[in-house]
């Protein structure tokens, strides 16, 4: 007899262009591999010049197959239901990971979709938003939804986003599983830009940070606004923005830029804000190392990336009171209303003030960053990969050393 066949999983992360889900993406597809060595993995990207990203570092058996035909709503379409199938039939493969938040609509195959775009569902819909970009999401939300009710397993990053998805289709409740992401494995030998540490280490503190992208729902007016009651009491604080202001990658990113630095300029506070440019995930955690607090004011989110990022570099967050941050926080953030400037500013201002608070919000953050750690969330996923309605795997988890299990797990130390 011959040996085993392969478990193999198609990966479509076809729609990936950055931001969140390439951070997402990038992770899984380094630890996935490590705690299911002897599965085979097929993973389809955009290709390189339709995405922000480079191909993710990956260990084990990963293969990728760059294809644009899923670019644009109706070549998105056409790869989903007919190119895909095809693909993931010839490959053999045991089940389809729908990394992409859209399932395919006929569902001929075991499918587990990870859905993780919170604003395409009807209650979460931003208020500012174009037409267009509103249309485009309610889109989204009915593809989502429908191809959703076609997998066997639904997985999404907290409790809240779980309940909006359910609150959409009450059918779906009981195929939703909950895992959150991660905090990025720290690349120990990354390097951090000189000029970044200039403008950091230049400013005077207390350093409040934004890690985040433009966008309507991320809410940077709302800080601004806060930032005069700020500076009333505290005159030397800075508010530092991981904002690309001089070369937009862009139309979109420098319109909604030149917004912000018209808030800013009308709140009187353009000359204390620092635009640090777009960060790598090493140079996002040097600035979180060296800010007295990191500020999150986003009106939604799937799950909230620099709020896990925050507690494993030991800072303390102030925080939307909004579900998706108390489900990733908890006790290791200060609340305040979102659509509340000067409430924002006050639970701010107690932060850098109260060194007992501080303390008390960074021991908060220890106390639950290793929910937040890949190498547990990877084998977590896993077994719901192998779980999947007609799949037959033969898994072997292999063991993790002990320094993924506490503190910044390192792929390099």
């Amino acid at each position: 007899m011959g040996g085993l066949r392969k478990f193999t999983v198609a990966v479509d992360a076809v729609g990936i262009r950055g931001h969140g889900g390439a951070a997402v993406l990038s992770e899984l597809l380094w630890w996935l591999p490590q705690v299911r060595q002897d599965w085979e993995w097929h993973v389809f990207l955009l290709p390189r010049e339709m995405r922000e990203f480079e191909e993710p570092v990956s260990g084990g058996r990963v293969h990728f197959t760059s294809t644009g035909m899923g670019n644009g709503p109706f070549g998105r379409l056409l790869w989903l239901n007919v190119v895909l199938p095809r693909r993931v039939r010839r490959l053999g493969a045991d089940v389809l990971f729908s990394f992409a938040n859209i399932a395919p609509l006929l569902g001929e195959f075991p499918t587990v979709v990870y859905c993780h775009q919170l604003n395409a569902i009807g209650a979460n819909r931003i208020a500012g938003r174009t037409f267009r970009a509103d249309l485009r999401m309610r889109v989204l939300g009915r593809l989502m939804l429908g191809g959703a009710g076609r997998s066997g397993t639904i997985v999404v990053q907290t409790q809240s986003m779980a309940e909006a998805l359910a609150a959409s289709d009450r059918r779906l409740r009981e195929k939703i599983a909950v895992i959150p992401s991660g905090y990025r494995t720290l690349d120990t030998t990354a390097p951090i830009r000189p000029e970044l540490r200039s403008m950091v280490e230049g400013c005077s503190s207390p350093r409040i940070v934004y890690v985040s992208h433009p966008s309507e729902h991320k809410n940077h007016e709302g800080l601004l606004k806060a930032m005069p009651h700020i500076m009333k009491k505290l005159p030397s604080a800075r508010l530092l923005l991981t904002l690309e202001a001089e070369r937009p990658p862009n139309s979109r990113y420098a319109s909604l830029v030149r917004h912000l630095q018209s808030v800013a300029e009308d709140a009187g506070a353009a000359n204390r804000i620092v635009w640090l440019g777009i960060l790598s995930s090493a140079e996002v955690h040097y600035l979180l190392t060296k800010a007295d607090v990191m500020v999150f004011p986003s009106l939604a989110e799937s799950f909230g990336l620099p709020l896990a990022e925050a507690m494993a570099a030991g800072c303390p967050i102030v925080a939307a009171d909004l579900p998706y941050a108390h489900d990733v926080a908890g006790a290791a953030a200060l609340y305040f209303e979102p659509a509340d400037p000067a409430d924002l500013a006050q639970r701010t201002i107690e932060v850098l003030t109260d060194e007992s608070t501080r303390k008390q919000l960074v021991a908060a953050g220890a106390a639950q960053r290793n929910r937040f750690c890949y190498a547990d969330i990877a084998e977590r996923l896993a077994r719901i990969l192998s779980g999947a309605p007609g799949a037959d795997p033969q898994p072997k988890a292999v063991e993790l050393e002990s320094q993924h299990k506490a503190g910044i797990p390192s792929r390099l130390a």
